[in-house]
């Protein structure tokens, strides 16, 4: 089977420019392309290699890794920070706190009942100590 070569094409760019590299193999002088011929076939068959540079995709990931390690630490120190400062709990274990209290009105009467006995009498207004609107008069 005899071959004919006609003007050949770089199937990429349109230039006639070539090189052969080895039988049936060539490459473009333009944009360095590189195509063969198959035998007894018209059809040409090309390899385009796109010489793109390669994208980092760790940077992401680096990133995502130091936004969580952020965020992380914030939430660890919003729950620790509050902790320090909170009070202890008393231990007392029936529950009941004497309450402490001020007069600053008093008047004291004695009177005597029917058998004799003393009877004393105080009235006046008293203050607890801390919260206002537990304060009674008596």
């Amino acid at each position: 089977m005899a071959k004919q070569i006609k003007a050949i094409k770089c199937p990429h760019c349109g230039s006639i420019g070539k090189t052969e590299i080895k039988a049936d193999h060539f490459i473009c002088s333009s944009c360095n392309t590189e195509y063969f011929l198959d035998n007894d076939d018209i059809n040409i068959n090309h390899n385009i290699n796109y010489n793109t540079p390669q994208f980092n995709t760790g940077g992401g990931k680096k990133v995502g890794l130091i936004i969580g390690s952020v965020v992380a630490a914030f939430f660890v120190v919003a729950l620790i920070v509050p902790l320090l400062f909170v009070g202890k709990k008393s231990n007392n274990l029936n529950g009941y706190v004497r309450p402490e209290f001020n007069w600053y009105s008093q008047e004291q009467l004695a009177y005597a009942d029917k058998n004799g006995q003393p009877i004393v009498v105080v009235f006046g207004a008293r203050r607890y100590s801390g919260n206002d609107d537990e304060n009674e008069t008596g």
